[in-house]
């Protein structure tokens, strides 16, 4: 029984370190979407204010 409730207990920290991980992970992911976002709109900014000049014009 002891060795079955030690089980028990390393399962159940597994599995909350497991959970720990992708709140990690999602905040990265958010994160990571929101730099993205933000260097479209500076990229696309650019494009705008400073039009590439066409070959032979």
């Amino acid at each position: 029984m002891a060795k079955t409730a030690g089980a028990l207990g390393e399962l159940t920290h597994a599995v909350l370190e497991l959970a720990r991980g992708q709140a990690r992970l999602i905040t990265a992911m958010s994160d990571v979407e929101r730099e993205q976002w933000i260097t479209h709109l500076i990229v696309r900014s650019q494009i705008t204010a400073d039009p590439v000049e066409r070959p032979g014009s």
